[in-house]
């Protein structure tokens, strides 16, 4: 069995930007029907619903989370470490995880996890969706991986005030530590 690591952003008329980042520890085979499934889930449950963002959001984690069920019992996934986020038009971002993906929020010179930290064996499900508006100036930076077993919150800050190569200081941190995830900057 390998890793995939896949990034998934989509968008729509309503200037949201839905996303998914998945690592998925399993069979190499199986993984692009997974891939193609997802974005179908993504696209109809979200981006063509109608209704409020939280309630497709909420639809949409059921369906994954039903389509993840299917792999597993089949065992084209082992495990998986995904953060499904919605980024609307007002600048509010939804966000929930599955295993140990998390996303960190920087504001005003100072790091800090926005996801639901879970002690002991991490959930292969989508449970909780966190909501919250983003100001001018903010940072997120959402990873597959708990960023802050390589970095500390003030290092995370660091390489955001620097400004420049952001995503590859990071890549080049997990690397250090034999680590790989699937990462996305959102400013």
């Amino acid at each position: 069995p390998g890793i995939s690591l896949i990034p998934i952003i989509l968008g729509d008329a309503r200037d949201e930007r839905v996303f998914l980042l998945l690592q998925i520890e399993g069979k190499n085979e199986g993984i692009d029907h997974l891939r193609d499934e997802v974005v179908n889930i993504l696209t109809h449950a979200i981006l063509d619903a109608d209704g409020g963002v939280n309630e497709r959001l909420e639809s949409s984690l059921k369906e994954l989370n039903g389509l993840l069920k299917g792999f597993f019992l089949s065992e084209v996934v082992r495990d998986i470490h995904a953060i499904v986020g919605v980024l609307t038009q007002e600048n509010i971002l939804h966000l929930s995880h599955a295993g140990r993906a998390e996303a960190y929020l920087i504001r005003d010179g100072s790091a800090s996890q926005i996801t639901e930290y879970i002690r002991g064996k991490t959930s292969s499900s989508f449970t909780h969706i966190v909501s919250g508006d983003l100001e001018a100036g903010d940072h997120v930076i959402i990873s597959t991986q708990r960023l802050l077993r390589s970095l500390t919150p003030a290092q995370l800050t660091k390489i955001i005030q620097r400004g420049v190569d952001v995503l590859p200081s990071i890549i080049h941190t997990l690397e250090g530590e034999k680590e790989s995830a699937v990462l996305t900057h959102l400013i």
